[in-house]
């Protein structure tokens, strides 16, 4: 089956910048690989039964303080290799960038498939 035939439920909740309450399936490819994105991000090891390696564990980097972006990219990459193989078919890049906040650290993670951008900001 080729990438332009799959579908996936629109999985966005109501806070989502990109909440359509009249979308249920997504079929657009890009939409879904950054919903599968998204979930990865969001995730930590273990948050997905039966599958402990699934997640980016984000939330254990953020509070590392030596914790290189570099490493976090990696991690970021490998969870692609294994959960969003189709991504490889495309021209993307990714960036992790840290920032020191006033209570908390801020990352944010800038993601560009084709000519559509994303960036995820985890606090």
């Amino acid at each position: 089956m080729s990438s332009k035939n799959k579908k996936d439920l629109n999985i966005r909740g109501v806070n989502h910048p990109k909440y359509n309450a009249s979308r249920i399936l997504e079929d657009r490819p890009i939409e879904i690989m950054i919903q599968k994105l998204e979930n990865i991000l969001f995730s930590n090891k273990g948050d997905v039964l039966g599958d402990p390696n699934f997640g980016c564990n984000l939330q254990y980097y953020l509070w590392r303080t030596d914790a290189p972006k570099e490493s976090i990219q990696r991690t970021i990459y490998e969870q692609i290799d294994l959960y969003v193989p189709e991504l490889r078919n495309y021209t993307f890049s990714l960036s992790v960038d840290l920032y020191q906040g006033t209570t908390k650290d801020i990352m944010y993670i800038n993601i560009k498939i084709e000519e559509m951008s994303v960036t995820v900001i985890y606090k």
